[in-house]
């Protein structure tokens, strides 16, 4: 059994009340990593997939309409897509972005989604497939986006971390804190990614990143990690994005002043509702 620290549990921990039903999809292919699926699709023509990861501590009703991401599905015509960790792999309900079985491609939890995804993109015969999440989450997002770039139209990695910055517990802490031993030139953390993609020699997924600038969890740096990263596989900064949330601490932040989300633990008024700015950005090309 894998185990992560009960302090990086509570650190990246998220809201835990639900407020509408997802409905819980048991057989979906091969299933290595041993996660469990939810969906959750809206009564209108679907546009998209909208892939989301939760926090520790979270389930994937923690992580719908309280973001304010039922609304923008509702809105757009997105269906969500919720992967959902178990306490069989990880006892704080991480997923596990700093474990070399579950984060490269063909192995593990990545597999796992993977396949939710063709089960989904089968069901509702919808091609464009994003991606989205939080802390822990938002790094497993950035992973899969260079694991299975043909599969994303985009993606956004909300308080996350780059790719290859962690291969075990040690290094995770040590990503999460905004640095790295030796440390990676800009093309070398390009490089991770071209590395977990393999063969790909395709069009690489748009990318946004968003980070509060007081984050006392995830290091702020992290945010200009992930960007520069991107930024050397696509070759220019035309298909990447960084917001800068100026003050905001670590969490998933919505504007519940404007109808988007609630505040909650690590779910953040911060008076900008980061559902609808993804959203807008995944739907914008």
């Amino acid at each position: 059994m894998k185990l992560l620290s009960l302090t990086i549990m509570m650190m990246l921990m998220g809201t835990a009340h639900a407020q509408i039903s997802l409905t819980q999809v048991n057989e979906f292919g091969e299933n290595p990593g041993n996660l469990k699926m939810y969906t959750y699709v809206p009564s209108k023509e679907i546009k998209g997939i909208v892939v989301l990861m939760h926090g520790c501590a979270q389930a994937a009703s923690d992580f719908d309409d309280e973001i304010g991401w039922t609304k923008m599905a509702d809105k757009h015509g997105l269906a969500l897509l919720l992967p959902q960790q178990t306490e069989l792999n990880n006892t704080g309900r991480c997923f596990n972005w700093f474990e070399m079985g579950d984060i490269s491609r063909g192995r593990g939890e990545v597999a796992s989604i993977a396949s939710m995804i063709d089960h989904v993109k089968m069901d509702l015969g919808s091609e464009r497939v994003f991606i989205s999440g939080l802390s822990a989450g938002g790094a497993m997002s950035n992973i899969m986006l260079a694991t299975y770039p043909e599969y994303f139209e985009a993606g956004a990695i909300v308080a996350g971390l780059p790719v290859g910055c962690a291969t075990n517990l040690g290094n995770a802490w040590s990503c999460m804190s905004g640095f790295q031993f030796p440390i990676p030139t800009t093309q070398q953390r390009g490089d991770a990614i071209r590395s977990a993609a393999g063969s790909f020699n395709g069009k690489w997924p748009r990318v946004m990143v968003v980070h509060g600038t007081s984050d006392e969890f995830v290091n702020y740096k992290n945010a200009g990690f992930i960007y520069e990263q991107w930024k050397n596989v696509h070759g220019s900064e035309d298909n990447v994005e960084l917001i800068s949330l100026k003050g905001v601490r670590h969490g998933f932040p919505v504007d519940p002043r404007n109808g988007c989300g609630e505040a909650g633990k690590f779910v953040l008024d911060a008076g900008f509702c980061a559902a609808e700015a993804v959203a807008e950005f995944f739907l914008s090309k």
